[in-house]
């Protein structure tokens, strides 16, 4: 009798699991189908959203609207290599052109090495100002003051046109008048060099209408010399030392106060500010 129940009691058991395992069988059956069975309400829009990269592609394919707006900025880094805008406005280039571009964006925008900077000594301020010192010193050394009794050199060489005369009337043909003359009006050629006289400092350098470009050197002792009618480009400096025989200047064409006497030089010089005859001065070469 005990082994029958046993083997009812068996059976009864095994139906019992056999039932769990259809129905755990037909529960995930029936899970997995619902799972693949279920859609969002909203699939389809999610679907139909393009990524930037079938956005990029479709704007090469179609005329650009003009936009204040630089699209790439909303564009992940990967996508804005490759996206390039291009208003209507601006020139159209060709695919090999902005492949071109590119490249030679990407190679500009490699970083490179930072070359060594070569560091150069500056000289010390007080050290400058010494030498500074140093060479007006040995000029002003070698510096010759004239006292009258030296002789000066000739600036230019050529024929007097006007003569020194602080007195006596002379005939001016160029405003056809009589009238005193103070300097020398020396003959030259446009361009012939035109030197100083004397040792001295460049007091002043002016331009007027009658003498044009001007020179003023003093000499010392107040004595000054006088050289008018000269081109822009001179030679030299207001406060610069100048020595006897150096080149100042070049002989430049008449202003319209002294046009008919042609290319010349007007040389003067004075003493406590009245003017001398320079031929009483000049060395006889």
């Amino acid at each position: 009798m005990k082994n029958k129940n046993s083997c009812s009691n068996q059976r009864f058991y095994w139906a019992i699991y056999a039932c769990v395992i259809i129905i755990a069988l037909i529960a995930g059956a029936n899970i997995y189908f619902n799972l693949i069975s279920f859609k969002p309400k909203d699939l389809d829009l999610v679907k139909n959203i393009d990524t930037p990269r079938e956005i990029i592609n479709n704007k090469k394919e179609e005329v650009q609207p003009v936009l204040n707006i630089k699209p790439e900025k909303y564009l992940a880094p990967e996508d804005k290599k490759i996206f390039r805008y291009d208003s209507p406005l601006k020139n159209k280039k060709n695919p090999d052109q902005i492949k071109k571009i590119d490249s030679d964006q990407i190679k500009n925008d490699t970083p490179k090495k930072p070359k060594k900077s070569v560091q150069t000594k500056q000289p010390n301020p007080s050290q400058v100002s010494n030498i500074k010192n140093q060479t007006q010193n040995k000029e002003q050394n070698n510096f010759c003051f004239f006292d009258g009794t030296q002789k000066m050199s000739w600036p230019i060489y050529g024929k007097i046109l006007m003569d020194y005369n602080p007195e006596n009337l002379i005939y001016d043909k160029t405003l056809d008048q009589y009238r005193t003359n103070d300097s020398l009006s020396i003959s030259a050629k446009i361009g012939d060099q035109v030197k100083a006289s004397a040792d001295g400092v460049v007091q002043l350098i002016t331009k007027t209408d009658e003498d044009g470009n001007l020179i003023i050197i003093d000499h010392g002792n107040n004595w000054t010399s006088v050289y008018s009618q000269l081109q822009d480009d001179l030679l030299v400096n207001e406060g610069d030392f100048v020595k006897k025989g150096q080149a100042i200047g070049g002989v430049n064409s008449p202003t319209k106060y002294g046009v008919l006497l042609g290319s010349h030089l007007n040389f003067k010089v004075t003493h406590d500010d009245s003017s001398v005859n320079p031929k009483t001065l000049l060395a006889c070469d």
